[in-house]
């Protein structure tokens, strides 16, 4: 249990970075040393003490995260359709995105994904016993983290953390980081446009 609260204090220490760096109180070499090194420290954790990937060729987890991502792609495309306005999360991402280097962002985002994916779909879905749980549970706590503001925005990032979750219960918790950290490009990539 205390691990469980240490990374999910982490997910918000990597915004913290951010802000640091964004109030002034951080300089741009510090704030690339500190994502580094939160990325080295979630990941030596996640080796040390998650249970890591299971025994899955490279080819089904790419697979996997190729089908995650097109089910993730139509599904919020479905959900624009009804409902035009942008997160107030994604909003946000947007407007600091522009004021961050390009490559800390882009340290933000993959800290982002691997701390999430730890928490959510490896930490706490380990301590629910019941299949239903651990997808409902850690979807609805994905959403709550994002901070959705509208029906749609509670609906997209529903969304998201129930295909997380399914991909998560067909493989592992290695394969829903990636597929994490491919959404999170595919969402920078086509901001940048």
């Amino acid at each position: 249990m205390i691990r469980l609260l240490m990374i999910y204090g982490a997910i918000h220490l990597n915004v913290l970075l951010l802000s640091l760096f964004l109030l002034g109180d951080l300089d741009g070499g510090l704030l690339l040393l500190f994502q580094v090194g939160f990325l080295v420290m979630m990941c030596w954790d996640w080796i040390r003490y998650g249970k890591g990937g299971q025994a899955i060729s490279w080819k089904v987890r790419a697979g996997w995260v190729l089908l995650g991502l097109v089910f993730m792609v139509f599904l919020s495309l479905l959900v624009r359709l009804f409902a035009s306005e942008v997160p107030q999360n994604q909003e946000t991402l947007m407007t600091v995105e522009r004021q961050v280097p390009l490559f800390s962002f882009l340290l933000f985002l993959v800290n982002a994904s691997v701390a999430e994916e730890y928490c959510y779909r490896e930490l706490l879905w380990e301590r629910l016993n019941y299949l239903l749980a651990q997808i409902i549970v850690t979807s609805l706590l994905f959403t709550f983290a994002h901070h959705p503001t509208s029906f749609a925005s509670w609906l997209s990032y529903g969304i998201l953390g129930l295909v997380l979750g399914m991909v998560r219960l067909k493989t592992d918790n290695l394969t829903t980081i990636f597929l994490h950290i491919v959404w999170n490009g595919l969402v920078l990539s086509l901001s940048l446009l």
